[in-house]
């Protein structure tokens, strides 16, 4: 329908019909032998159906092109015969150009290489040689040559850069190697140090790690705990554990230690013999990077000694040197407590008041010696009277005090007075000479007498004196007429040692007096 109007329906072909002529003078512009073919009847698709077509054996070499039909069926085929002349005209053309770019090319490569080997490959191969020369001395001092104007000098210049930086990085490297070296010389030289401290440090040292167990200890620790250092690593410090601190002890401890980073203290282990000792130890905790604890450093010092040494100085503070009896101080203390448990008890307490009778006499006629043996024979007697739980003790010169605790009945303040008076009336052997003395006992009672220890000791004092007044080796008990008495009598000693002081008679004149012994006496052994 070519009217134009509505759409178009079917195909339109152009085309162009090709004959004997056209084959003829295509076949010699492509000087090949070219035909077409048309398919008569059906033919297969497929070269196979051309066969009937081209059954000629007259061409060396043929090409078949088929040409499909315009309702998809088998049109026919373009063939093209070549003869074997010119297949063998087209060889020797392709063989000829072959040869002639084969021998210009390898001119180009020869040409080439003798223009690279003199411009490039000699001088790097010279560059190569002198740097291996270079590497091979281990000396950043010496350069390539760089004079050329080309990529080989700067080559060269780039190498020598190289070897500038090089030998300046080498500089610096080397000094930071000896500052290093030092560093650690240094380092070397203050572990042999520690080492040397921590093998002959007189305390002893253990290490352990954050869970507390032991990494190492020195000698002086196998010295004063008596644990081996192969029994001691691995273990925890538990080990030397005495029994005199509970666990609130030790969590109390560790609480400290965690919180301040370190304690310091007194304990008291035991040996692995059972023997407790005290000692006091220093512990640190160690800090890591993080600020975690990374390590725990005890020293310990052995206070045994220490405490012995203590122990005397208070034995000697509260105790007399001439006969181990408790002195005033102690004797005051356990009045007080004394006193302390008879009022929780509801019953009596009294203190026992002696001085011996002609202490003087003897001292003056037989010597200090003597006087001193004298004493400490009366400390024995005077335990051998006094019960078990009562307190003996001397407050200076002859005069001592027996504590009775606890006393429900107030018959036996006199007993003992009786038992002290008759122990102390016989005769003691000194020096092979028969010495006899006695004493005179003054006795006040817990609470009749006094509250405190202070009144309780002076009114035993006052009845004491009231004793000797009354004709020596006697005792006597407290009474408020007597403490008129005695604050009497205290008021007149009193102003008499202030005149003679005030006179200075004693540092002036110090007169002598002839005693009934034989023996001269100062004006103050008078006064007295």
């Amino acid at each position: 329908d070519s009217s134009g109007e509505g759409p178009a329906r079917g195909r339109m072909v152009f085309g162009r019909f090709y004959g004997e002529k056209d084959a003829e003078r295509l076949s010699a512009l492509l000087r090949v032998e070219l035909d077409f073919q048309a398919a008569e009847g059906a033919v297969p698709t497929g070269v196979k159906g051309l066969e009937p077509i081209l059954a000629d054996q007259g061409a060396d070499f043929r090409v078949i092109a088929p040409i499909p039909g315009i309702a998809g069926g088998f049109a026919g085929a373009i063939v093209l015969r070549h003869e074997k002349r010119v297949i063998a005209e087209g060889a020797g053309i392709i063989r000829a150009v072959l040869a002639v770019t084969t021998t210009v090319g390898l001119v180009l490569l020869a040409a080439l290489f003798l223009v690279m080997q003199r411009g490039a490959a000699l001088p790097v191969i010279r560059l190569s040689a002198r740097a291996r020369e270079l590497a091979g001395r281990k000396d950043f001092s010496e350069r390539l040559p760089a004079g050329r104007d080309d990529e080989i000098g700067e080559l060269a210049e780039s190498f020598n850069n190289l070897l500038d930086r090089l030998a300046a990085a080498n500089h610096g490297l080397e000094e930071r190697v000896a500052e290093r070296t030092e560093e650690l010389l240094r380092a070397n030289d203050e572990l042999r140090l520690m080492g040397e401290i921590f093998s002959h440090a007189r305390e002893g040292i253990l290490v352990t790690n954050a869970d507390a167990r032991i990494l190492a200890v020195n000698p002086a620790f196998e010295r004063i705990t008596g644990i081996a250092p192969e029994l001691a690593v691995g273990r925890n410090p538990r080990i030397m554990r005495g029994g005199r601190q509970g666990p609130e002890f030790y969590r109390t401890l560790w609480e400290r230690l965690t919180r301040d980073g370190a304690w310091s203290g007194e304990l008291w282990n035991k040996r692995p013999s059972g023997e407790e000792y005290p000692i006091w130890i220093s512990i640190s905790a160690l800090k890591g990077p993080g600020g975690e604890t990374t390590r725990y450093v005890g020293v310990l010092h052995d206070i045994s000694e220490s405490k012995r040494q203590e122990e005397i100085i208070r034995y000697q503070a509260f105790h007399d040197e001439l006969t181990g009896l408790p002195n005033r101080h102690l004797l005051s203390d356990r009045v007080t407590s004394a006193i302390e448990r008879a009022k929780r008890r509801g019953l009596a307490a009294a203190i026992v008041f002696l001085d011996l009778d002609r202490f003087k006499v003897v001292n003056d006629c037989l010597g200090h010696a003597a006087g001193d043996e004298l004493l400490k024979e009366t400390a024995r007697r005077l335990s051998r009277v006094a019960r078990g739980e009562d307190t003996i003790a001397r407050l200076g010169g002859d005069e001592f005090v027996i504590l009775l605790e606890e006393v429900a009945d107030g018959r036996i303040p006199a007993d003992v007075a009786l038992r002290v008076i008759k122990s102390l009336g016989r005769p003691v052997e000194i020096d092979g000479k028969s010495v006899r003395v006695g004493a005179s006992v003054g006795i006040a009672i817990f609470p009749e007498d006094g509250a405190d220890a202070e009144t309780l000791l002076r009114n035993a004092d006052a009845a004491m004196y009231r004793a000797k007044e009354e004709g020596r080796n006697t005792y006597r008990l407290f009474t408020a007429e007597l403490n008129e008495k005695v604050a009497r009598r205290l008021s007149v000693e009193s102003e008499l040692r202030r005149d003679v002081e005030s006179r200075s008679l004693l540092v002036r004149y110090q007169p002598q007096v002839r005693l009934a012994t034989g023996k001269t006496a100062g004006l103050e052994a008078l006064v007295r």
